[in-house]
C-alpha cells in the first residue's frame, strides 16, 4: 500500500467543523496513513492563535484559561464522538503540570499535543507522542538523523497514526520545539523516515503562488516548482511551507503537494526534483 504522510496547519484545524472536513479529506484516500496536526489557529480575522496564548500563559493565567476554553469548544462540537469525556483527562494532566509551573516549551507545545489527541480519537488512530520520537540535540538543535530512526522504530508494524507537530524531546526528556511552522518540519522528517511516496501539506491556501492569495487579487499559481526554487520563496518570506521542511524530504526525494483544507479538490503545487517552474 502506498504511503502518504499529511500534515494540516492550525487554520484547519481551528474548530470542530475544521476536524470534521479534515476527517473526510483523511478518509477519502487510504494511502493516507500518517497524520501530522499543528495547534488551533484563528478562526476569524481577530482571533488568537492556541500557541500565542500557551506561550503568553507562562506569565498569564488567564491566557492559558482562555486556551483551555478553545479546546473545551472543540471538544463540544465534536460531543457526537464522545469527544468532551475523551479530552477531560488530557485537560487535568495539562492543568497539574501548569501549577508545577512548567516550561515555554512544555507550554506551547500543548496545542499540538491536544489537538493530535483529539484527531487520534476522532480517526481511531494510534496516537505517537512527538516528544518519543523527534530528538533535540543537548545544544537544542534537531537531530534528524536520530529523528528518523526514532520514527523508523515506533512506526514499524503501525498501519496509521496521528502525531503532534512542531516539538520533540532532547535526551532528557524536556520538551523542545522547532521555531514557529515547525509542524511542517516534522511532517517532512515522518516522510523522509517512512520513505513515503509523497508528502501532502494541508494549509489555507491552493498551492504557492507569485504573491500572497490573501493580499493580492488573480496571482498566479506555480503547478510545479523544484525544491530550490520553493526554497528561496519560504527564505524570502513566503510562509505556506517552513524552509526547512524541506531539507528532509529533498534528501529522500519526496514529493511536496500543498493543497487547500478548505478547496480539497484543486490540485495545489508540486514541489520535486524537477529544475522547472509552471505558473498557471
Amino acid at each position: 500500500m502506498k504511503i502518504k504522510v499529511v500534515k494540516f496547519g492550525g487554520s484547519s484545524l481551528a474548530s470542530g467543523a475544521g476536524f470534521l472536513r479534515v476527517k473526510n479529506i483523511i478518509e477519502a484516500d487510504e494511502s493516507r496513513r500518517f497524520v501530522v496536526v499543528s495547534a488551533p489557529g484563528r478562526r476569524y480575522k481577530d482571533d488568537e492563535k492556541v500557541t500565542d496564548l500557551l506561550l503568553a500563559s507562562k506569565n498569564d493565567k488567564d491566557a492559558f484559561q482562555r486556551a483551555a476554553e478553545r479546546f473545551r469548544g472543540i471538544a463540544a462540537e465534536l460531543d457526537a464522538f464522545g469527544m468532551q469525556q475523551i479530552l477531560a483527562g488530557e485537560m487535568d494532566k495539562i492543568y497539574k503540570e501548569y501549577d508545577l509551573n512548567p516550561t515555554e516549551a512544555y507550554l506551547a507545545s500543548r496545542g499540538e499535543y491536544l489537538n493530535a489527541f483529539i484527531m487520534a480519537a476522532l480517526l481511531k488512530r494510534t496516537f505517537i507522542d512527538a516528544a518519543t520520537i523527534v530528538r533535540f540535540g543537548a545544544d537544542g538543535a534537531p537531530d534528524n538523523a536520530k529523528t528518523k530512526e526514532l520514527i523508523r522504530e515506533a512506526l514499524s508494524g503501525c498501519e496509521r497514526a496521528v502525531i503532534p507537530g512542531f516539538y520533540g524531546s532532547n535526551h532528557l526528556g524536556e520538551i523542545r520545539t522547532f521555531s514557529r511552522g515547525g509542524s511542517d518540519i516534522t511532517g517532512s522528517l515522518v516522510a523522509a523516515a517512512l520513505n513515503a511516496d509523497l508528502y501532502e501539506n494541508w494549509t489555507d491556501v491552493s498551492g504557492v503562488y507569485e504573491k500572497d492569495p490573501r493580499l493580492h487579487e488573480n496571482p498566479r499559481r506555480y503547478r510545479y516548482i523544484a525544491y530550490s526554487d520553493m526554497r528561496n520563496l519560504a527564505e524570502a518570506g513566503m510562509t505556506v511551507l517552513h524552509p526547512e521542511a524541506l531539507n528532509p524530504a529533498e534528501e529522500s526525494r519526496i514529493p511536496i503537494r500543498v493543497k487547500n483544507s478548505f478547496r480539497p479538490n484543486e490540485e495545489g503545487t508540486l514541489i520535486s526534483n524537477g529544475e522547472y517552474e509552471e505558473l498557471v
